[in-house]
């Protein structure tokens, strides 16, 4: 595991990061036993940061599976000059209550075939401290991508409603319309109504005055 961890801090460090966790180490219960892990603290949400260690394994060829919450990728490959096969186990929390859009991970990395339930994992530990490091602009970049496309959807329910909003000032506009010429129309009803009123008035003063007349 010696020549793995130089090999792979080698590969590691001509690989370059722009992102930095912060990365300790201690440990976590796997399969009911406590395993020496690497951990890292991110500034992400569990279910995005799943999604990302999903997709960068995917990257590296490496598929994996959950069980019991754990992410397990199974003989996969951590630097290409120490081709040494390993299992990977991935546990993904929220950093607390209060901090939900926070992660911690924890990384437990034993050879592949070994009892993992034996655990014994501690060369494992630094090697996952680099990996988890390395994964940092890839999730950065997965993150960015997210909220790119989770904006995407929000402009276009926005663009959706301000649509709605339009159709509905263009039928209130109608209506108006049509109630502005209702509107018209009774006013001259109203005025005709108030002329034949005058009128009428008029032929019965005169009917009234031939009765005076006669008298």
């Amino acid at each position: 595991m010696k020549k793995l961890f130089i090999c792979f801090a080698l590969f590691f460090i001509s690989y370059g990061s722009y992102s930095q966790f912060l990365i300790t180490e201690g440990k976590t219960s796997i399969q009911s036993n406590k395993h020496p892990a690497a951990i890292a603290e991110m500034p992400y949400p569990v279910a995005v940061v799943e999604a990302a260690i999903d997709e960068y394994m995917a990257s590296k060829g490496t598929r994996g599976s959950e069980s019991k919450g754990v992410r397990i990728f199974r003989s996969h490959v951590l630097a290409p000059a120490y081709p040494v096969k390993n299992d990977l186990y991935f546990k993904v929390e929220k950093k607390s209550r209060q901090e939900k859009d926070m992660s911690i991970v924890y990384l437990v990395i034993a050879k592949t075939g070994a009892d993992f339930k034996a655990g014994g994992h501690e060369e494992g530990v630094e090697p996952g401290k680099i990996l988890l490091q390395d994964m940092a602009p890839f999730l950065e970049d997965y993150f960015v991508t997210v909220q790119v496309r989770e904006q995407e959807e929000f402009i276009k329910k926005v663009v959706k409603k301000s649509d709605a909003l339009v159709e509905t000032q263009k039928d209130l506009e109608k209506k108006k319309k049509s109630l502005d010429e209702q509107i018209a129309e009774n006013l001259k009803k109203q005025e005709d109504q108030k002329a034949e009123l005058e009128k009428q008035n008029g032929v019965l003063e005169s009917i009234k005055l031939k009765r005076k007349t006669k008298n």
